[in-house]
């Protein structure tokens, strides 16, 4: 698009006329967020007729919504419907002035960093620019950034947005500029979104609105590739007609895109130039293998205007196959990701593509019959099978970065105009050759991400084998809560294409959560083992209070035997202490004390044995607190050592660069043990800090610890009937989202779909 845009101002709207068709040039009107005009409402129609009586093409305008104090999520509702009637005035008006676009600010409270106030902020604009857009259906809405530090939250926005073709970001650089990160890592993060600029200086000191030039901004910044890539559109941000003037003539002098090119020779860009820029540009944003392979031979074979193709990936020392195809057989396989079920091609020189790649140079042959360079058993084989006719052909080798052949593009039977078989052309070579060096960098670079994905996966892996391999009472915990999320968010995504949810769980999203699953223990490997493996509430205590009942035992049989007691009285001794000793045993493995047993245990307290040295207590103090614990088998302070875990896990995560795609796996793994009301740990976080990720791993964390059968204190799992009437328990405590236990009900413990009848040995065919 590359249109200049300039500010007009009501009060001489002639005059700016006239420069905007000087200068080329389109308006953005800044008129209208001034409340003192939208509150005057003659005033304000007064001033939509001075733009309409112009003389001029208004439908490449763009207009400047209203942005003062205007909170379109506000939990106020009287704050709401303001400012929503403001944003509509504001759309109306574009609309009225023929605008292809209307701009609002973002508009949140840039410094309040709570995790989900930004996600609720995403979700809710998410939500009212789709009404936007459907209730304007000729106008486009970009949205600018405006004092936000990150362009994190925009970037989010834009990315919910991104089937919306009439939805975009303006990228004001004078805004970003006033924050540390660099405006080129602002464009980095933006630039798919990008559809306007905003332009004017500053002093990185405030949003002066200076002449370009005239600041510190690096102006260079109008030409880098990311930028430019989207053609967008460029205000110079400047209400009067010096700085504008400063502007553009900087502009001009600097050859500043987009207005360089006023100063080129016009260049003729041909369809097939285009065509080649556009597959390039294709096959740079692909993201998907088996997509990229596939759009990787189809241009190749479209270009090269020919009937088949195979492209090879050489691995452990082989070409293997993983696309073929051909038109004229109807063969396309692999493009899908599935396995093509040939054997791979060896590294001898005698084959035509292994050659190829050996040697990494391009073989272009007339017809594999005529020629003795190679052996062509394969290809005349495949030609007595099928009937088909293999002629011309034109080998490539895709190159790395390295200078490696990462594999191998093989055409097969060029065709001319008349779509006969014939040579492929040297131009073809070129155009091709050219090509496939675009596609080996897509693919190499493809292949360096998915080898650092899969290391970092494998380093993950390790750590999961080490955390669930201390201990038997964890050996399959943390795989199962990364199953259940992996799962229950697959699910939330499912009802949220049948829009039956408001949670956008993207793929990314599930990713990250499912990452930070597999770690979210990792501090347990610092925890000490008698405290995990604590099975009851004496554990190693036990042997050592067993050996003094003996002893206790043969007190009184030596008090029976020296007369000290008589046989009455040691019987009942004895039968007495058999019965403390049962209960101790009963206690130590209770799952909970109720008031009678703590009582009981209590009476304990003091109850001795023989006299003298040798007296003996029947517990020690120590062993009292152990017996007294009501709930669990752990002591307060074995609990704290425990919940000590999610602290060691922030920890060790913290030594670990995850990069931008898992940057929440670090919060994600060591805040799941935080609850809703605050009662949680390490942080006590509330509500409003803790996203839906958290709230997801909290649950599964405690749906697994209920379903298993192998922890220390519970040696048989709970029926998911059971599991949920405690999950809903916690609910009602406030610990735990309502609305994610129900559909984590919904998604784990929904009946399977019965299996259709089979047929009765009466029914006939």
């Amino acid at each position: 698009m590359n249109l200049l845009h300039i500010v007009p101002n009501r009060n001489d709207v002639d005059k700016w006329a006239r420069v905007a068709k000087e200068l080329n040039a389109v308006f953005e009107y800044n008129d209208f967020f001034d409340p003192e005009l939208i509150e005057n409402k003659e005033e304000y129609e007064a001033t939509v007729e001075k733009y309409l009586a112009l003389d001029r093409d208004r439908t490449k305008d763009t207009f400047h919504g209203v942005f003062y104090d205007i909170v379109l999520n506000s939990p106020d509702p009287a704050i709401r419907e303001t400012s929503l009637k403001r944003v509509y005035l504001s759309c109306e008006t574009a609309v009225r002035l023929s605008c292809r676009a209307v701009i609002f600010h973002t508009n949140y409270i840039v410094g309040f960093k709570n995790i989900y106030y930004r996600d609720k902020w995403v979700r809710d604009m998410t939500a009212i620019y789709k009404q936007l857009l459907d209730d304007f259906p000729t106008l486009d809405i970009y949205v600018e950034n405006m004092y936000d530090d990150t362009p994190e939250l925009i970037r989010r926005l834009a990315e919910n947005l991104r089937d919306e073709p009439r939805f975009g970001i303006c990228f004001d650089i004078a805004h970003a500029y006033l924050w540390e990160l660099s405006i080129k890592d602002w464009i980095d993060e933006l630039a798919p979104y990008i559809r306007h600029v905003h332009a004017n200086d500053n002093h990185k000191d405030q949003d002066s609105h200076m002449a370009i030039g005239t600041g510190s901004i690096d102006w260079s910044i109008l030409n880098y590739r990311q930028l430019i890539k989207n053609k967008p559109s460029l205000l110079i941000e400047v209400s009067d007609e010096d700085r504008l003037m400063k502007s553009y003539n900087y502009l001009i002098k600097n050859c500043l895109y987009p207005f360089h090119m006023r100063n080129r020779i016009n260049m003729e860009v041909t369809d097939d130039m285009e065509r080649i820029l556009e597959i390039g540009r294709e096959l740079t944003i692909q993201k998907d293998y088996a997509k990229l392979l596939e759009n990787i031979i189809g241009e190749a074979m479209e270009i090269a205007n020919c009937d088949a193709g195979t492209l090879y990936i050489f691995n452990e020392g082989k070409l293997h196959f993983m696309i073929m195809r051909n038109n004229t057989m109807n063969v396309y396989q692999g493009g899908n990701g599935e396995p093509i079920n040939m054997p791979p091609v060896k590294l001898e020189e005698q084959y035509v593509c292994a050659y190829c790649a050996l040697h990494n140079e391009t073989i272009n042959v007339d017809d594999v019959y005529t020629n003795e360079r190679f052996n062509w058993k394969g290809p005349r084989e495949y030609d007595r099978m099928t009937g088909y006719r293999t002629r011309s052909m034109l080998v490539i080798p895709l190159e790395n970065h390295d200078g490696k052949v990462i594999g191998v593009l093989q055409l097969i039977n060029a065709l001319d105009i008349n779509g006969d078989v014939c040579n492929f052309s040297e131009n073809n070579e070129f155009i091709t050759s050219s090509l496939a060096s675009q596609a080996a960098i897509s693919l190499s670079n493809m292949l360096m991400i998915r080898e650092l994905k899969d290391l970092l996966n494998s380093f993950v892996g390790a750590m999961v084998t080490a955390i669930d391999s201390r201990t038997p009472y964890n050996a399959n915990h943390t795989m199962h809560v990364a199953d259940y999320c992996d799962k229950f968010c697959r699910y939330l995504q499912n009802l949220y294409l049948e829009n039956k949810v408001s949670y956008n769980i993207t793929n990314d999203d599930r990713e990250e959560l499912v990452m930070a699953a597999k770690l979210h223990d990792v501090g347990k490997m610092i925890t000490p083992l008698h405290v995990m493996n604590k099975a009851d509430r004496l554990s190693d205590r036990l042997p050592i209070m067993e050996m003094r009942f003996k002893l206790i035992e043969q007190i009184l049989k030596t008090e029976a035997a020296g007369g000290k007691i008589d046989k009455v009285k040691f019987e009942e001794e004895l039968a007495g202490l058999n019965d403390k000793i049962e209960f101790i045993r009963k206690v130590n493995t209770a799952g909970f004390l109720p008031d009678d047993m703590l009582e009981k245990v209590n009476s304990l307290e003091g109850v001795s044995y023989g006299t003298g040295e040798d007296k003996l207590d029947l517990v020690t103090a120590d062993e009292l607190d152990m017996l007294r614990i009501r709930k669990g088998t752990l002591s307060a302070e074995e609990r704290h050592i425990i919940e000590q875990h999610v602290e060691y896990t922030e920890k060790i995560l913290s030594e670990i660069t995850f990069g931008d795609k898992y940057k929440r796996v670090k919060f994600i793994a060591s805040a799941h043990h935080e609850y809703l009301d605050g009662s949680g740990y390490p942080k006590h976080l509330k509500a409003e800090e803790i996203p839906t990720e958290v709230r997801i791993l909290t649950i599964m964390d405690v749906f697994d610890s209920l379903s298993s059968s192998d922890r220390p204190y519970r040696k048989e799992s709970l029926s998911n009937e059971k599991i949920f009437s405690i999950l809903e328990a916690m609910v009602r405590e406030g610990k735990l989202d309502e609305d994610l236990v129900r559909l984590a009900k919904e998604c784990f413990c929904t009946p399977p779909a019965p299996a259709p009848e089979a047929a009765s040995s009466t029914d006939t065919k």
